[in-house]
């Protein structure tokens, strides 16, 4: 698990075997799953996905981050 700072909110780059209960409360994950990749708010025991549908890559999973923080 990689904790960086992204846009001056908490991100962490989740590996396999890390899990979303690890982060914390209020940050976001990027991870990568069989389907593509997610990019999700934690809240708590829950995380909400940014968007409805997985992305192909990394960078495409920090766009949507981008578009999401940018609000």
């Amino acid at each position: 698990m990689l904790k960086t700072n992204y846009m001056h909110h908490t991100v962490y780059q989740l590996e396999a075997g890390d899990l979303l209960t690890d982060c914390e409360k209020g940050s976001y994950a990027v991870f990568d799953e069989e389907e593509g990749w997610w990019v999700v708010k934690v809240e708590g025991n829950s995380a909400n996905p940014l968007s409805t549908d997985p992305v192909e890559s990394r960078a495409a999973a920090f766009d949507i981050l981008a578009r999401h923080l940018s609000h």
